[in-house]
């Protein structure tokens, strides 16, 4: 990667902003002006600043104060986050995350085009990206390669300009064409209205590009690639997966009301929407993890990597839009107060893994995106072992490793499983089978390993290990991966959902116990509760209760809610007689698990969207919201009890010990104590 400057900042240029300083001149764009800055807090950020000729237009202000408003409904992942904003500063302004990493454009053009299963991953990262934009009443208009940033948390979609842009001058001239030729839909090449299906167009001719390094629709002047658009089918040669050309021909297809919605596509891609860069093939990731952005403040010229589109483009915050990207921290609310920092764990990168206690408590075993697992002594914070001696950035482990004996089983980002001495960490065995799903949890039988493996929906299995780490049988047409359980007479069985039903395994031999059959395909785990019922979430979001008798469906489907849209962020967490559920809208919730889940006994609301299911103490529900916060919620009436913000993206659930708490950031574990 070559080394580029920015521009300092100008005599005429202001030096602060709504409080955050500014160190230089990012780009420029139709709309404003783009800095580089620091919050109060350090953190480094994109300011884009208005030009004065639409700050003096009363329309432009109102257009842009609904706009920083419908971006507070957009929540997501795999979309740029809105920090803050001001309509009505004398020049308005906006803040955004400041995001490393490249464009898929500049990647593919560097390191040639990505394979099928890292298309496929892609393209669950971009469906969950339109999920959330759409669930916000917005579509995008623009998605194309330059917009899809490959950054070292995964892909991001960025610059939401031209969503809401639609009575700025620039772009509302009779016959005007709103989008990039080659990647927007027929309808918008014709100028007509378009909605959430054009976005699923341009979706899919993203993803043919991610596939074999060019557009569906070639390379030519403007005016030939929309009559191709319009006109002509898309040249899917290219892409030598069978089952990927049919999801992206099903994208492209010329009728907006025969295209898949993002959720169906989700189903169809059959992979989990990927985190960090293990996702990539390694020249890639390296080139993506690696970036850093390197600011001299107060020197000239301020000097970074060449790691966003145009070098200086600032994540698209320069493009025609008044809102460029899409996630608006809802302001902060004084409600409860915060909890007690115990201890910072030095984890060496972000917490990507549940963390894990063991030795009664006197232990804690994380897992961090520098492709280590870390055990630390809870009383002092001092390390007691680290595992691998070489640690990995391209194989982190995203999932708790499994097991309370004398040895640990986790899966790493490259798909291998291993296995880990846990008294001193040292290695006992690393199986040769890559094509292990990460971020799943292996779940342990007795005497016997069940880790999910497979990339799509097709290839779906388990695999059967015993202890030694050989492969003792393969268990085909898995919709998701295992749990643990009992069947009504105590049997140890391992519950799996599979094509077109449910079925139980018994824990020892792997031999198929019962199968039954589901209304919907469950394409999630299931899990087991306190009161006998087995749980499942289908491909919708959709909850589901079976009875572990015969496996037969009791009642379903249930989405019991803040909003019948919204998809759980994981398993229902099942303590006593209540089940607790987090959603992507930002909602736990607790319902009266021997009931049919018909309404909520209570709700709270987060100001983000969960990722992860919460868990229970039995007292208190924790639940850690994307922005960071942990959240512990009184079980008896909903009420937020206290918080704590870490610095951190809710990728990971707590776990707790006594009145400690322990919850990942970005920055390591920390352990949090209610307050005084």
């Amino acid at each position: 990667m070559s080394e580029e400057t920015m521009a300092p900042l100008e005599p005429e240029d202001p030096r602060e902003v709504g409080g955050y300083r500014l160190l230089g001149r990012l780009g420029a764009g139709g709309m404003g002006q783009v800095f580089l800055g620091r919050s109060a807090s350090g953190l480094t950020v994109a300011v884009k600043v208005i030009h004065a000729r639409y700050a003096d237009d009363p329309k432009f202000r109102a257009r842009f104060r609904r706009e920083v408003g419908t971006a507070r409904a957009v929540s997501g992942a795999f979309t740029a986050s809105v920090i803050d904003a001001d309509a009505d500063a004398s020049s308005p302004w906006l803040v955004t995350t400041f995001l490393e990493g490249r464009p898929l454009n500049e990647a593919v053009a560097e390191h040639g085009p990505l394979p099928p299963p890292a298309v496929a991953a892609l393209g669950a990262g971009l469906a969950e990206a339109l999920i959330s934009i759409h669930r916000a009443g917005i579509v995008h208009r623009d998605l194309k390669p330059h917009n899809v940033m490959l950054s070292p948390d995964g892909p991001r979609v960025i610059d939401f300009g031209i969503a809401h842009a639609e009575d700025i001058s620039a772009i509302t001239r009779t016959g005007a064409v709103i989008g990039s030729p080659g990647y927007m839909s027929p309808e918008q090449a014709r100028g007509n209205g378009t909605g959430p299906p054009g976005d699923v167009f341009s979706l899919g001719a993203v993803l043919a590009f991610a596939a074999t390094g060019t557009g569906p629709f070639g390379r030519a002047q403007m005016q030939i690639m929309v009559y191709r658009v319009v006109h002509e089918e898309p040249d899917l040669g290219g892409v030598t997966d069978p089952r990927l050309r049919s999801i992206i021909a099903a994208c492209l297809d010329k009728d907006p009301s025969r295209r898949p919605a993002p959720r169906l596509l989700l189903h169809w891609l059959g992979t989990a929407a990927p985190q960090g860069v293990a996702w990539l093939p390694p020249p890639m990731a390296a080139s993506i993890a690696q970036a850093t952005t390197q600011v001299a403040v107060g020197r000239k010229p301020i000097g970074r990597r060449v790691l966003l589109s145009g070098g200086a483009g600032a994540v698209a915050l320069a493009a025609t839009g008044a809102v460029a990207a899409a996630v608006l921290d809802a302001p902060e609310k004084a409600k409860a107060p915060d909890g007690r920092l115990v201890r910072t764990f030095a984890t060496g990168g972000a917490v990507a893994a549940d963390p894990i206690l063991a030795d009664a408590g006197r232990r804690v075993i994380v897992g961090s995106d520098s492709g280590r697992l870390v055990a630390f002594d809870t009383r002092n914070g001092s390390q007691i072992w680290s595992y691998p001696e070489k640690a990995d950035r391209q194989a982190p482990f995203k999932a708790a490793p499994a097991g309370t004996g004398p040895a640990l089983y986790a899966v790493s980002g490259d798909g291998r499983l291993h296995a880990v001495d846990a008294a001193s960490g040292r290695g006992l065995w690393t199986t040769t089978h890559t094509d292990h799903v990460t971020g799943t949890v292996p779940v342990l039988g007795d005497r016997l390993i069940f880790v999910l493996t497979g990339s799509t929906a097709e290839n779906k299995a388990v695999n059967v290990y015993d202890p030694e780490g050989r492969l003792k049988g393969q268990i085909p047409n898995v919709m998701g991966a295992p749990t643990a359980g009992r069947s009504h007479s105590g049997e140890a069985l391992v519950y799996l959902s599979v094509l077109g039903g449910v079925a139980a395994y018994d824990a020892g031999t792997g031999r198929l116990k019962e199968q039954a059959s589901s209304q919907a395909p469950i394409s999630s785990v299931l899990l087991k509760g306190g009161n006998g019922i087995l749980y499942g979430i289908d491909i919708q979001g959709q909850i589901w209760a079976y009875s572990p008798r015969d496996n037969s469906q009791i009642w379903g489907p249930r989405r019991p809610g803040g909003s019948d849209k919204a998809l759980p962020a994981g398993l229902p967490e099942i303590s006593g007689s209540e089940a607790y559920v987090t959603d992507k809208d930002g909602f736990l919730y607790a319902v009266d698990a021997d009931s049919e889940w018909t309404a909520p006994k209570w709700t709270f609301r987060a100001d983000a969207p969960f990722d992860t299911a919460p868990r229970s103490d039995g007292k208190l529900v924790y639940a850690v919201s994307t922005d960071g916060y942990l959240h512990a919620v009184n079980r008896v009436g909903g009420k937020e009890v206290w918080r704590f913000r870490t610095a951190g993206n809710g990728r990971a659930r707590p776990v707790f010990h006594g009145d400690t708490v322990y919850v990942g950031g970005t920055n390591g574990l920390h352990a949090i104590r209610p307050p005084a």
